[in-house]
């Protein structure tokens, strides 16, 4: 019988996830992507998405022993309710690392709002040096909204896979 599942499910979806990030970091897109992202909300999105990930891998592990427990024939009681309420918080990181793209969009906006200045538009010496501060403000707005959104879909596969493998042992070990 094959032990740790869960474990195993969750290191191969992050491997692939991370041997698509040494893809990208080869290329140059993730200098690229937290280089220029003057609102800083990349790396507070990557700090929340590498708490949830240690968060989730630790709960995985867990439930990865009950399911394993279960599975060798010791029916233990489980409080359900008490389980995923204690991995609620991972759906709350998902939700912040998608607000922390969202302010740094919000920021970008405003930079690009605030390039432009009464007349920086009629003096031709102006105009490029208002397109470049608009440029900037649209690759902070884009890099973080980019960033944040593929970081959530990361982690929205690594909780669903824990929910997942969590009720079952709920349901399993319920079971006769």
């Amino acid at each position: 019988m094959l032990r740790n599942l869960l474990i195993y499910r969750l290191v191969i979806f992050n491997a692939c996830c991370l041997a698509a990030v040494a893809w990208a970091w080869q290329r140059g897109f993730i200098a690229d992507m937290y280089g220029n992202d003057a609102s800083y909300m990349t790396w507070a999105a990557t700090a929340l998405f590498a708490i949830g990930a240690a968060s989730a891998f630790m709960r995985a592990g867990k439930t990865s022993q009950l399911l394993n427990a279960i599975k060798a024939g010791n029916r233990t009681k489980i409080n359900g309710t008490k389980m995923l309420a204690k991995a609620g918080h991972l759906n709350d990181i998902g939700n912040l690392i998608v607000t922390a793209g969202l302010v740094g969009t919000a920021i970008g906006v405003v930079m690009m709002l605030h390039s432009f200045q009464a007349g920086s538009l009629t003096d031709p010496a102006k105009v490029v040096e208002t397109a470049t501060a608009l440029g900037e403000g649209v690759g902070t707005a884009f890099r973080s909204t980019i960033v944040s959104a593929i970081l959530w879909m990361w982690h929205i596969v690594n909780v669903r896979m824990l929910l997942t493998a969590m009720i079952v042992a709920i349901e399993d070990a319920g079971r006769p």
